[in-house]
């Protein structure tokens, strides 16, 4: 079993009595965790606020460039172990896990050259004024981040955080947080002020709440579902906070007539499956050209057919979840094109379902589901298309898959959503792009040069010489 500890005032803490067990897809306990009390909370708060206060690294842009740089190098050497981790919380596909960890460590690498390039303080002289424009760090950030992709998520904006002169409060999900340790390790091994980042565990419902509503925080940057960023918003209402929310999608794919079927089927099956479904960005409904529509069928049935070993929910009762609920929508008139509807009524891991026939408002068509469950409709008409999906409630991620250059420029002029692929699949990233979402997938960027600017405030100043 896996002890997970609180990271506060620059030491690890191994004085939270209280614990809590983690669960696998097996019911087999693989990890435990403190669960807070508020007095820990507290010290953690205190800790951040001192660290801006008495370093200077928090205004010395050399120093947290040359930090950022030890932090990088210590979690490459380091990448095995931290693979290991993340594989024994999330039941993830070795490959899957591995890529992870490579892509998050190289943020870390990304975001002390973006440090580099940014200018903090910009002047001008008019007459006996000297004009100062300045970028200050807002603050002390509650960084909360969810139990899908614990490393990777966290890698997306800890490391621009800093790079920004903030100090961080970082509060992981209650069930996924075990490769978390080595970054705090790296920060130990670096020359950042060990306060910079304080970890605290606890259940979401408890120290997560007395975390956002705390007046000494400045930000709240937080990964998840639009229903707890609702409580979050609420709960943080009594003193001014930005807040930086990456939360849901129901995310739309299009296949096109002009697509090239056979290399779009594959990125959309990465789509479809990407961590058993449960990634923020996976592809949930797929839109086929009508005149394709039977082909593709076809071709996805057999496709899917081919593949003999799938990764669990993250959770039996995930599992469970997921199940009723598809049992409810066939219920419902939804027609089962891939999938056993025998195994609807089993504990065995889910596999992939495809449905067709189902209700535009239908609860699986309109909510985040969080597993391998893919729905298909029909277009006829690809401008309205792209226009109607504008009017979703969620806009975090679209991919398109055509051969056609009016259809490829509309789509990237038109299509509002945060995140937009073209022939390519949720596989290919770049730190370069911010992320971001529209509606009810959230406000805020993270990542890149936005993503250290998301964390900064103007300051204006007058001298008169």
């Amino acid at each position: 079993m896996i002890k997970n500890f609180n990271f506060i005032d620059g030491k690890w803490s191994k004085t939270e009595k209280r614990k809590y067990f983690v669960k696998n897809f097996y019911n087999k306990v693989i990890s435990s965790y403190p669960n807070s009390k508020k007095i820990s909370l507290g010290k953690a708060i205190l800790s951040g606020l001192s660290s801006l206060e008495k370093n200077t690294f928090h205004k010395d842009k050399t120093k947290r460039i040359k930090a950022l740089m030890q932090i990088y190098n210590y979690l490459k050497k380091n990448k095995n172990k931290i693979v290991e981790a993340e594989l024994s919380e999330t039941g993830k596909r070795f490959e899957d896990a591995k890529k992870e960890i490579e892509s998050g460590t190289n943020m870390w690498l990304h975001a002390a050259n973006s440090l580099k390039k940014m200018n903090f303080e910009k002047t001008a002289k008019k007459g006996n004024y000297k004009l100062i424009k300045s970028l200050e760090p807002i603050g002390l950030v509650a960084l909360i981040t969810p139990w899908n992709y614990p490393f990777i998520v966290v890698c997306e904006r800890l490391p621009y955080i800093i790079a920004s002169g903030c100090s961080i409060i970082l509060k992981p999900s209650e069930y996924a947080a075990a490769s978390l340790k080595f970054i705090i390790n790296g920060i130990i091994k670096s020359s950042a002020p060990n306060q910079i980042v304080n970890l605290i565990h606890g259940k979401g419902e408890r120290i997560g709440q007395e975390l956002t509503s705390d007046k000494s925080i400045n930000m709240i940057s937080f990964t998840g579902s639009t229903n707890v960023a609702k409580k979050i918003i609420k709960s943080s209402n009594n003193s001014i906070k930005k807040l930086s929310l990456e939360l849901g999608g129901k995310n739309p794919m299009i296949l096109s007539k002009y697509a090239d079927l056979k290399q779009s089927i594959q990125h959309i099956k990465n789509n479809f499956l990407a961590n058993a479904g449960q990634a923020c960005i996976a592809g949930s409904i797929l839109y086929i050209d009508s005149k394709i529509y039977n082909q593709v069928v076809k071709i996805l049935k057999s496709e899917f057919k081919k593949i003999k070993k799938f990764q669990p929910p993250i959770s039996l009762n995930r599992n469970k979840s997921l199940k009723s609920i598809l049992r409810k929508s066939i219920k419902g008139g939804a027609k089962l094109i891939l999938g056993s509807k025998k195994d609807l009524y089993n504990n065995n891991p889910l596999e992939p379902y495809i449905l067709d026939n189902v209700s535009d408002k239908n609860n699986i068509f309109l909510n985040e589901l969080f597993g391998t469950i893919l729905i298909l409709k029909k277009f006829n008409n690809f401008k309205k298309l792209i226009l109607s999906l504008n009017q979703n409630q969620y806009g975090l991620a679209c991919y398109l898959y055509t051969k056609n250059k009016k259809e490829k420029t509309f789509f990237q002029k038109y299509i509002r959503y945060g995140r937009a692929w073209v022939n390519e699949s949720l596989k290919y990233w770049d730190s370069f792009l911010p992320i971001g979402g529209f509606r009810n997938s959230g406000y805020g960027t993270e990542t890149g040069y936005e993503g250290i600017r998301n964390y900064l405030v103007n300051k204006s100043t007058i001298l008169r010489e």
